[in-house]
């Protein structure tokens, strides 16, 4: 081989080694958000981007082994060159396992400034950028190394289920509200629509006991004191829609009486038991966080919910209500004045 095909090989890896180090942080730094915003506009290039960086894994795999490749290559020529051309050893009693390493040194700084941390350094600085030049290469060559990506994948799984290794989220809440805040100072979103998605990211560390009303405040009837008539007249001269039925004690929680239901029901039938008519109470902890409560609202087709400690003592009741005017609360306290419970 001779001395300048043997460079420009190196120049080739050298080239490629740039190509995969910034490849691998242009896809690793680049915002998703705006790459949506424009695939949303109709741009084909990242609506690409979007779909490499949705196997993220994959494409990072391609990178590895192509970077991999270009430097193995690159080191094999150059000690080629150093030994035949550069440095001939047998006339300088210089043995050829020193030429190497010589030959190895120099690579390795090569590139390590220029195949390494330069071009990491620009795709740190512009991601988006280098992220829309790259996407076709890299997904060409996705297609190429399929099959070696899908086998790297397979082994990786095999790994982490034999040694039982817990991966780690890839998108953390923290990691959602630092791109929130980018994507907000880039002015990609107003400040409303920031204040909105904040408050969802809020919502799912508040706990029930920040917006149930307190068992005290709670208004509860006896189910051995009442009668049709006592009833009828309480309900008539309140605007209680759901009422939670004790007997005896008011810890001891039997049913939720729906007003509609009950007038319903008398309605068909005058002497109807009150008992029969009480729809089943929903019991929560009172650690629950309200993104679970909201979700079992949902499951259980119901709007309240009664809050007991531990040794099931009523801490207070919570509707659904509660719940979405904890999450829009602007919104409530504006547009519809909260239940009276």
């Amino acid at each position: 081989m001779d001395v300048p095909l043997s460079w420009l090989i190196i120049v080739i890896c050298l080239v490629g080694s740039f190509f995969f180090s910034a490849s691998e942080t242009a896809l690793s730094c680049c915002n998703r958000f705006k790459i949506q915003i424009k695939a949303d506009n109709g741009s084909k290039t990242a609506k690409l981007l979007l779909k490499v960086c949705d196997r993220f894994d994959r494409a990072l795999t391609v990178v590895l082994i192509g970077n991999n490749i270009v430097a193995i290559a690159a080191s094999a020529v150059s000690t080629v060159l150093f030994v035949t051309k550069i440095l001939p050893y047998d006339q300088f009693g210089i043995d050829s396992g020193t030429v190497s390493l010589i030959s190895s040194i120099c690579l390795t700084f090569l590139f390590y400034i220029l195949g390494d941390t330069f071009p990491k350094t620009i795709a740190r600085a512009i991601p988006d950028t280098i992220s829309y030049i790259i996407v076709y290469p890299v997904y060409f060559l996705m297609i190429i190394f399929y099959p070696v990506a899908i086998l790297f994948e397979l082994m990786t799984k095999a790994i982490e289920k034999i040694f039982k290794v817990k991966t780690d989220d890839k998108f953390t809440e923290e990691d959602f509200a630092n791109a929130i805040e980018k994507t907000t100072s880039e002015g990609l979103l107003e400040q409303e629509q920031t204040e909105i998605i904040q408050s969802a990211l809020e919502f799912v560390d508040t706990n029930v006991r920040e917006v149930l009303t307190p068992a005290k405040d709670v208004f509860a009837l006896d189910i051995n004191t009442l009668t049709h008539e006592k009833l009828k007249d309480i309900l008539l001269n309140t605007n209680y829609s759901r009422i939670p039925i004790y007997d005896r004690i008011p810890d001891n929680i039997i049913g939720i009486l729906l007003v509609k239901t009950y007038f319903k029901e008398i309605t068909q039938n005058p002497n109807v038991s009150i008992r029969k008519i009480l729809a089943k109470p929903y019991f929560v902890p009172n650690t629950i966080m309200i993104d679970d409560l909201f979700n079992g609202f949902k499951k259980n087709h119901n709007h309240l919910a009664i809050v007991r400690d531990k040794d099931h003592k009523m801490v207070g009741m919570v509707t659904m209500e509660d719940v979405l005017e904890e999450l829009v609360s602007d919104i409530g306290e504006t547009t519809t004045p909260k239940e009276k419970k």
